[in-house]
């Protein structure tokens, strides 16, 4: 989202896009998002939309209005059909670890507005006092004014979790907190995450999280909520197209991401490759 009403999403796949689009709260990971034929999991778009409002996030970092208007420019578009569901299936609760309730002297009630932050906001610095949200690296998460639910949507996607994760702490409130852990996967060739040779040289994030925050990771089967693909039909590549969902005007366009990267936003078609293509053909030619 960017500021002045425009959404620029470029290289993604349909089913990131459905998952951004429709997810609700507990849909935190792709493989969230089933059904569908192959190319919603392979090919990559570029999406264009505009409005004539600015729309700042909410205090969980969504846009609401402009993702109502991403879900019609896919049903537009893309002739898109989908519901949700609850299926069960292996996830991981948080937990406090410690018998007396405590909580890890790394963890930290934050003391941050988050509201007056406005996240999102071009020109906020991660340094700055009045951040809020996570940046992570290789062996390091750092968080400012995040609730637990946050820490388990963005647990979720850790390469080292591999599972949905649920809130179970009953902790209130939100928190700043810096861990530091030994990686299980580094960059491999490519760009592709590959097995960390060095991943027994120090804690990893499960045991990071108990000593420095308080928390354990706990698996647990749990109903979770998953997005299914009824249907769906690769767009059609004419130029920009006027939709009004929400009784908000709104000039859109989808197109196939294709030929370099990053495209060119300008004129009635652009085109791109995204970075993963680009990876996977250079990969390819080396061997």
């Amino acid at each position: 989202m960017r500021p002045g009403g425009r959404l620029v999403v470029l290289g993604m796949t349909l089913r990131d896009l459905i998952r951004r689009a429709y997810g609700v709260a507990g849909i935190e990971r792709n493989d969230q998002v089933v059904g569908g034929p192959n190319w919603v999991r392979a090919d990559r778009f570029d999406v264009l939309a505009a409005t004539d409002a600015d729309m700042p996030p909410d205090l969980e970092g969504r846009t609401q209005p402009m993702l109502a208007m991403l879900r019609t420019l896919l049903e537009d578009r893309f002739q898109l059909m989908a519901h949700t569901e609850k299926r069960e299936t292996d996830v991981y609760a948080i937990v406090l670890s410690r018998k007396d309730g405590s909580i890890g002297s790394a963890l930290h009630a934050s003391t941050i507005d988050c509201q007056a932050t406005q996240p999102g906001t071009v020109g906020l610095r991660p340094d700055s006092p009045r951040w809020c949200g996570f940046t992570t690296g290789p062996g390091r998460v750092m968080a400012k004014g995040q609730a637990m639910r946050e820490l388990a949507a963005m647990l979720a996607n850790h390469p080292a979790i591999g599972r949905p994760v649920r809130d179970a702490t009953g902790l209130p409130g939100r928190f700043d907190f810096q861990m530091e852990f030994t990686p299980g996967f580094v960059a491999g060739p490519g760009g592709s995450l590959v097995p960390n040779p060095e991943a027994d040289s120090g804690p990893n994030i499960f045991t990071a999280m108990q000593e420095q925050l308080g928390l354990k990771l706990q698996s647990d089967k749990a109903a979770v909520d998953y997005v299914v693909i009824d249907r769906a039909e690769p767009p059609t590549e004419n130029g920009p197209r006027r939709v009004t969902p929400l009784c908000l005007p709104i000039t859109a366009r989808a197109g196939r991401s294709r030929d370099r990267w990053p495209p060119t936003i300008a004129g009635d078609r652009h085109s791109g490759r995204s970075r993963q293509e680009t990876r996977s053909r250079r990969t390819a030619r080396a061997h």
